[in-house]
């Protein structure tokens, strides 16, 4: 018996094997990408290495042949994966983390030397967290979807995932590339801390959620700085103290994790919050595939929102290729050492602090 979620039944709902069709009386998906997920289940660690193999499992994969299914970097794949993943519609939002619960536990049979986190991987988390909301990506249209909230059905928690994972978003979003190289900092995934004082303790089992309270936070040691939010026409630029000229930040792109058209009160709120990036990634020789190479400087943009914690929420990602630009935002700052944090490590001018 099917999901009620999913099964439709109709006159015209007559087949000889099992499909999938979208009558008119609902939304049909914007794209068709979704289909080279179902090959991934019949895949093996014997034969992915095979490029043409990979080829067939994503529509997105760039790999090269492998020499053995050792070298295979199933980390691409699931980048390729959550891509594709993307285009799917879901009726319910919260629902992201369960949709995703079977592949991600397939893949835990293929990378059972690392850690699944709601939807990122922990021996590569500091690349995955730098997934970003793109401009080109819409959402997909809810005007069907609003007649099936209102819906009965038995209800659920609001609380999904945390800010530092795309699973806590409902826009479509780029991934972050999992084999980044040029990470500026220290991350590691811990238990969450219901108070001050309690034992920073390594997260050792998989996360695959729903959850019903915050599981773990991100424990970072990097270089803390203060920001303000610019307006330059119907953008929003990153800007660092010092009365630095809006019209002198047209090259930065600055992705924040809610549409600032239709939240404009979340915009309005952040105005008046402390708001603080870090440096995340400085990488020169990002290999994206088809030759080209991508010369990205990243940032991640913060909220302070428990002081006596060190704790943060991600609110967006800064991404440009300019080193001039680089050379603004990893300008030292004054009075750095007495930013909001967990702990300040003196001898190598660090912060500590925690993302949610």
């Amino acid at each position: 018996m099917g999901s009620q979620r999913t099964t439709f039944v109709g006159r015209k709902s007559c087949e000889g094997a099992a499909c999938e069709r979208f009558p008119a009386e609902l939304p049909s998906p914007e794209h068709a990408g979704d289909a080279p997920l179902l090959k991934i289940f019949k895949l093996s660690p014997a034969d992915v290495y095979n490029q043409s193999t990979v080829g067939r499992c994503s529509q997105t994969s760039s790999l090269p042949s492998f020499a053995s299914p050792q070298e295979v970097p199933f980390h691409q794949i699931w980048y390729d994966i959550v891509t594709q993943y993307w285009r799917c519609q879901l009726t319910f939002g919260p629902d992201k983390l369960v949709a995703i619960f079977g592949i991600a536990r397939y893949f835990k049979l293929l990378l059972n030397d690392d850690i699944y986190v709601a939807g990122l991987w922990r021996n590569h988390l500091a690349a995955e967290m730098s997934w970003f909301r793109p401009f080109s990506d819409v959402r997909v249209p809810d005007y069907r979807r609003n007649e099936l909230l209102a819906a009965n059905r038995p209800s659920i928690d609001k609380y999904r995932s945390r800010t530092f994972s795309w699973a806590a978003v409902d826009f479509p979003v780029r991934p972050g590339y999992s084999l980044s190289s040029g990470i500026l900092l220290n991350v590691t995934c811990v238990r969450f801390r219901a108070q001050a004082g309690d034992a920073v303790v390594a997260v050792a089992e998989d996360l695959f959620g729903p959850f019903s309270a915050p599981p773990v936070e991100v424990g970072v040691v990097g270089n803390l700085k203060q920001m303000t939010l610019m307006p330059v026409g119907e953008k929003f630029r990153v800007a660092p103290p010092g009365g630095t000229d809006p019209a002198k930040l047209k090259t930065p792109s600055t992705y924040l994790d809610f549409d600032e058209s239709a939240d404009s009160h979340k915009l309005k709120a952040l105005e008046a919050k402390a708001l603080y990036y870090m440096p995340w990634q400085d990488n020169r020789d990002e290999n994206k595939g088809f030759g080209q190479r991508l010369k990205l400087f990243l940032c991640l943009l913060l909220e302070l929102i428990d002081p006596y914690m060190g704790r943060f929420r991600r609110i967006g990602l800064l991404r440009t290729h300019l080193r001039t630009d680089k050379e603004l935002y990893m300008k030292y700052q004054d009075r750095e050492s007495q930013l909001p944090c967990a702990l300040y490590h003196e001898d190598r001018g660090k912060h500590e602090i925690f993302i949610v």
